[in-house]
């Protein structure tokens, strides 16, 4: 089976490092889009995996005349670090609320 086609797999010292982006047409605001769920497998972090993946992305979103965004969790510093590193930075800050059907 191959793969997703929102999946970007690569492959580094014989590790598979798994990295997922949705587009969601800016959650309704016209001009930006967003990049989101970005991860890594433990084992193939530090080396650029998501920095390449994240810029690469916001170039194509910026050579469309948008914006690009993303929202991070503020305990997640290493993803913040990289963000800030490739120029976001942050606007607003959101709590985020969860809730289960029972």
């Amino acid at each position: 089976m191959g793969a997703h086609p929102r999946t970007a797999p690569t492959r580094a010292s014989g590790t598979r490092a798994r990295w997922w982006r949705w587009r969601a047409n800016g959650c309704g605001l016209k001009g930006w889009t967003e990049i989101s769920a970005v991860c890594t497998a433990p084992e193939a972090r530090g080396r650029g995996y998501a920095a390449r993946l994240v810029g690469a992305l916001a170039a194509r979103v910026t050579a469309r005349g948008e914006r690009p965004f993303l929202h991070v969790a503020e305990v997640n510093t290493a993803a913040i670090a990289l963000y800030e590193g490739l120029g976001f930075e942050t606007r607003a800050e959101v709590t985020y609320r969860g809730f289960r059907a029972p």
